[in-house]
């Protein structure tokens, strides 16, 4: 008798490769996954494969016309599915359609127990043999995350050992009213100035500071979380290093978060203007990682006539804009990320 996963493939595979590392518990473990044709453009069985490292004399793909049910039926009868075989079946993807038609057939099986996994929920829903919900104990590192979504690190950034720690520069700017009255930042827009922590005193340390706030906050692990992340797609062309730069990325309760940083030193209160780019460019990265991603941009100053077309922006594509207020008192963005 075989253990057989039976997977429906759709678009979104975060999903699919929770309820495959939840229910894979052997080597021996087969899995057969349900596609379509624009699903295998898409390249989704290889890449739920490559995340869940799935070996390929596991893997069977049954391809489908996802619009038909005669068609579906016609392939699910020929594909000689054994009833000695156990089916643990997540009919999650896919269109209502293919799933329909799954759940009848599979629970036709007389070992076959069949699934439903929630995006953003952390209990999977057991449909049969009998009414269940089974708590979803397994988890995505962010790398996992990204691959799942044809992305992978190319490099990453390190926590600094530079004079003044990004704690210590954080205290100041909250301190003082703002990095225009911080002296040690301030001196870094001197063309004169050429130490080799320049880059790191001009808003490096930003994205540090909230790397370590956020990860000793929400108890995260070192796969969690990373920050100064440079990503290339798995099929990009580009020569370049990267397509795409995050500032900070982590992975909370299953979801992505992204967050644009910005410090801004002008003594003058920024305007709107100024934050329209970091937040487009933010909202374009996070519509390549599915429904769960979140993205943020976290401002550090005061923000004068910007607070209205920031509230505009939030509605958006833009999931929060973290601003001045929200650093003199950080908890507050604690608190939004643990709601979101």
């Amino acid at each position: 008798m075989a253990r057989i996963i039976i997977s429906i493939l759709g678009a979104q595979t975060i999903p699919n490769i929770l309820f495959i590392k939840e229910f894979d518990r052997s080597k021996n473990t087969k899995h057969v996954f349900i596609s379509s044709k624009e699903m295998n453009e898409l390249q989704v069985a290889e890449t739920i494969a490559a995340v869940c490292n799935l070996k390929p004399n596991q893997v069977q793909v049954i391809t489908l016309d996802n619009k038909s049910v005669l068609k579906i039926n016609d392939v699910l009868q020929r594909a000689s599915f054994a009833e000695t075989d156990e089916y643990v079946v997540n009919i999650t993807g896919g269109n209502k359609l293919m799933s329909q038609m799954a759940f009848a057939f599979f629970a036709k099986m007389p070992k076959a127990a069949i699934y439903y996994l929630p995006i953003n929920e952390l209990a999977i829903q057991q449909l049969h043999p009998q009414l269940a919900e089974v708590t979803l104990a397994s988890k995505l590192t962010l790398e996992e995350y990204l691959l799942a979504h044809n992305f992978v690190i190319n490099a990453r950034g390190s926590t600094t050992s530079f004079q003044h720690s990004p704690h210590t520069i954080f205290n100041q700017v909250i301190q003082q009213g703002g990095p225009s009255r911080v002296k040690i930042i301030t001196d870094t827009l001197a063309q004169e100035y050429l130490q080799n922590d320049k880059v790191y005193l001009s808003g490096a340390w930003f994205e540090e500071w909230l790397f370590i706030f956020i990860k000793k906050q929400l108890g995260l692990g070192p796969d969690d979380i990373a920050f100064n992340i440079k990503l290339k797609h798995l099929r990009s062309v580009s020569i370049l290093e990267s397509d795409n730069e995050v500032d900070v990325a982590f992975v909370y309760k299953q979801k992505l978060y992204m967050l644009e940083c910005k410090v801004y030193t002008s003594s003058l209160p920024i305007k709107g203007d100024k934050v329209v780019m970091p937040m487009y460019k933010n909202a374009a990265i996070a519509k390549n990682f599915g429904l769960q991603a979140r993205n943020f941009v976290a401002i550090l100053a005061p923000m004068g006539n910007g607070q209205q077309r920031i509230k505009d922006l939030e509605n958006q594509n833009i999931s929060k804009v973290f601003t001045w207020d929200d650093f003199v008192n950080p908890q507050n963005i604690i608190d939004h990320i643990k709601l979101s």
